[in-house]
């Protein structure tokens, strides 16, 4: 059962949703229709441990994404402000260390080999090369359209 899904990523036949309410990733087979649990354990089971499948812990993480080159899957790990990456053969949940600190991540998109993170309480986007963990804010302007 759902808690409250609040991202989506597609890889293959598979749709995973971040439940952020169970602090769970959920696997859904497009095929079956069936629903797994591929990270988390139960409704208030959170924590902030790296580890494989359900004895990985996380907390309220909000976005999700899939990078099929590498087949993994990114997300922010919301309240432990971090960023996870799952190996889909392994299924091994690891924080990324990045040099510059997240404060609850709440988004997160891959294009390019470039991952995008929303990192909502510093009120920017970074942009993140997965190759060498280097991560810098995205030089954005605002333009004003006068109707």
């Amino acid at each position: 059962m759902f808690a409250q899904p609040a991202g989506l990523a597609l890889l293959g036949n598979q749709l995973y949703s971040v439940d952020s309410g169970a602090s769970a990733i959920r696997e859904i087979d497009l095929e079956s229709g069936v629903v797994s649990t591929l990270v988390g354990e139960g409704l208030f089971e959170c924590g902030n441990r790296d580890g494989i499948g359900t004895a990985a812990r996380l907390q309220a993480p909000l976005g999700i994404v899939a990078d099929p080159g590498h087949q993994m899957l990114w997300l922010v790990d919301t309240y432990n402000n971090k960023l996870r990456r799952i190996g889909m053969k392994t299924r091994n949940v690891a924080t990324v260390m990045l040099d510059r600190a997240l404060d609850e991540p709440g988004g997160l998109a891959f294009h390019n080999d470039t991952l995008y993170i929303a990192n909502t309480n510093a009120h920017e986007i970074l942009n993140l090369n997965p190759n060498n963990g280097r991560a810098e804010a995205l030089n954005v302007t605002e333009e004003f359209i006068v109707i």
